[in-house]
């Protein structure tokens, strides 16, 4: 399984990069207390690094507050070949972007 994730807002025009990733049974992804792999998110005031060790990084980044909102996988054949078996996201953008 995969998703796609909009990731946290006000740490900065280039932070923190929203993500493609596959989804595995069990896994922790970081929130509220990292993002992005193991990158603490200093404005949470209750730290938990024993989880943030546990942190999978996702896939792939697919830049800042781009805010994908769905994620499809093409199996067709209509498109040239460069595109078969590709992901494709659509995004809504960000209000400060």
């Amino acid at each position: 399984m995969w998703a796609v994730a909009n990731e946290r807002d006000e740490i900065g025009a280039d932070l923190v990069p929203d993500y493609l990733t596959s989804v595995k049974e069990g896994a922790f992804y970081g929130w509220p207390y990292s993002y992005y792999g193991q990158h603490v998110d200093e404005r949470v005031h209750q730290q938990r690094p024993d989880l943030v060790a546990k942190v999978i990084k996702p896939d792939y980044a697919i830049g800042s507050h781009v805010a994908p909102l769905g994620l499809w996988f093409y199996t067709g054949s209509n498109l040239p070949q460069a595109y078969r078996g590709g992901a494709f996201i659509g995004e809504h953008g960000s209000w400060d972007r």
